[in-house]
């Protein structure tokens, strides 16, 4: 039997209360470049296999109300997973993070 591969990811957005980063730039980025490895892709739906939370600030909202147990990548202000993540490498981190838990290939390679 195949192991199953697991590509359906979303995207879950805090309220964009008080951003501290580009938000609608970075998840546009994130989306096209997932899509660009095979993904299915959707907004808000924390039934998937990933979940890449993007919180424009510290308080890292998006991450209320997940399953726990349910993968994921934290975008909380200028961090991912908690650790300091200059915002122009964010997309950068998110990506790498994804395509190794998903096990994704770069289609540029």
């Amino acid at each position: 039997m195949a192991e199953k591969t697991l590509r359906h990811v979303s995207l879950v957005f805090c309220g964009s209360c008080n951003p501290d980063i580009d938000l609608e730039r970075l998840a546009g980025e994130i989306w096209r470049r997932l899509a660009a490895r095979g993904c299915r892709l959707s907004y808000n739906n924390r039934a998937a296999d990933l979940l890449v939370l993007l919180s424009g600030c510290s308080a890292d909202c998006a991450r209320q109300g997940s399953p726990p147990g349910t993968p994921s990548v934290a975008v909380a202000s200028a961090a991912v997973d908690a650790v300091a993540t200059p915002e122009p490498e964010i997309a950068d981190t998110v990506i790498a993070k994804a395509e190794k838990y998903l096990n994704l290939k770069d289609p540029q390679a």
